[in-house]
């Protein structure tokens, strides 16, 4: 069963950063990291861009566009907007023309609170993720450095952020 599941499904990593926002595959890395930022149509609500292209808008937005930011502090800010900006990243990250039910594991602080992380999990689901785990931001980066849980020596973390 494992072996059809690559079929059916993709493995993405998501950092939901304030400033930026990183999604890496276990095949081929980090694949995108664009700006948190999302620009919208104030009256009809639809997506204009993301990333750079939204980041080149803030502050010289035309009259009929909004431009957000919606991760503040590592969590969600704005919640239609972030599954919007969900869906998009995955979109843009999925290369072939069948769309994929996505296993993502998104990092959250630490200091998030169970009302957030589950506003977090809710907008993975809703940017049609087939199973959304969350992963304490210090620990999937002690992951990433290469740090044996198993050893007795003290390690510290520093995770500086936006």
């Amino acid at each position: 069963m494992n072996i059809l599941s690559g079929f059916f499904s993709e493995d993405l990593a998501i950092d939901l950063g304030t400033v930026n926002t990183i999604v890496y595959t276990p095949t081929e890395g980090v694949v995108l990291n664009e700006p948190s930022v999302v620009a919208i149509h104030k009256y009809s609500r639809e997506i204009l861009s993301v990333g750079k292209q939204a980041l080149k808008l803030l502050g010289r937005e035309p009259n009929d566009t909004e431009v957000h930011r919606p991760i503040r502090r590592g969590t969600i800010d704005n919640f239609e907007i972030s599954q919007q900006f969900l869906c998009e990243l995955i979109s843009r990250v999925q290369h072939n023309t069948h769309p994929k039910r996505s296993h993502l594991v998104i990092g959250v602080p630490g200091s998030s609170t169970p009302l957030e992380r589950r506003s977090v999990k809710d907008a993975g689901r809703d940017a049609k993720a087939g199973r959304v785990d969350l992963i304490d931001e210090g620990l999937a980066a002690g992951l990433g450095a290469g740090l044996n849980f198993d050893d007795e020596q003290a390690h510290l973390i520093v995770d500086i952020g936006g």
